[in-house]
């Protein structure tokens, strides 16, 4: 379900943007490349990566897939953090065990 919500959210980039970094290969395999762009995606959102651009080209292109299209599900990355905004930053830490 993660992937399919991506694969919908980078059609959507594709379809709106003039040529992103990953368009050749989503048009051969979109499947293959939702799922290997949510890796690349994860990494950075574990890092406190926010979605938003940052100046960067292919991160900016993320970026736009993160605000395209349907709602993207919690994937591992979401799942693995709390957010706490405090005072205009973002802390990131580990949810404390049930018992």
């Amino acid at each position: 379900m993660h992937i399919a919500a991506y694969t919908a959210k980078l059609r959507v980039v594709c379809a709106s943007t003039r040529h992103p970094f990953f368009a050749a290969s989503f048009a051969k395999d979109p499947w293959a490349t939702a799922r290997l762009l949510l890796g690349w995606r994860d990494r950075p959102i574990e890092s406190g990566w926010s979605g938003a651009s940052i100046g960067a080209a292919r991160v900016d292109e993320l970026a736009e897939a993160e605000v395209a299209g349907p709602q993207l599900p919690l994937g591992k990355s979401e799942r693995l953090y709390v957010h706490m905004p405090l005072g205009g930053i973002l802390l990131r830490v580990a949810p404390l065990p049930l018992r």
